[in-house]
């Protein structure tokens, strides 16, 4: 991990009990993606923030008995992440993803996006699409 730490990964629980191990839960296509794309923005992301009295803690990893878990969800398989890109509105960011994708700066990964919410949410689920994005 170059730009980020893995608490802002993981809840604070499975940081307590885990520490630095935490990163065995996360795939490592989504920290080496997330880590490409602070280069590109060149600018703060934001995931959790709960180690630095954030109210965020459960937008990367959501195990099971956490209140956002779901069983099928990619944050479920530490495949995704919802955040926000300082100085940039989510729909910003999404067409910068797509816009990257599509020139091949982020690699020959499948990445689904959700569309029209306020932040980004990123996953790198294998769907053999290259880009989708998922409307809820």
């Amino acid at each position: 991990m170059k730009y980020f730490r893995i608490e802002e990964y993981v809840d604070k629980a499975t940081y307590k009990r885990y520490g630095e191990k935490s990163v065995w839960f996360i795939d490592p296509r989504l920290v080496v993606l997330m880590d490409t794309l602070r280069e590109l923005f060149d600018s703060p992301i934001l995931i959790n923030n709960w180690l630095w009295g954030g109210v965020y803690q459960y937008r990367g990893l959501r195990p099971s008995g956490t209140p956002w878990y779901t069983k099928f969800s990619q944050h479920s398989f530490g495949r995704a992440v919802d955040f926000d890109v300082e100085g940039f509105t989510s729909e910003e960011a999404r067409l910068k993803i797509i816009e990257w994708h599509r020139e091949g700066l982020l690699g020959d990964l499948d990445i689904t996006l959700e569309g029209e919410v306020s932040w980004v949410h990123l996953d790198v689920r294998s769907h053999g699409e290259g880009l989708l994005i998922f409307y809820p």
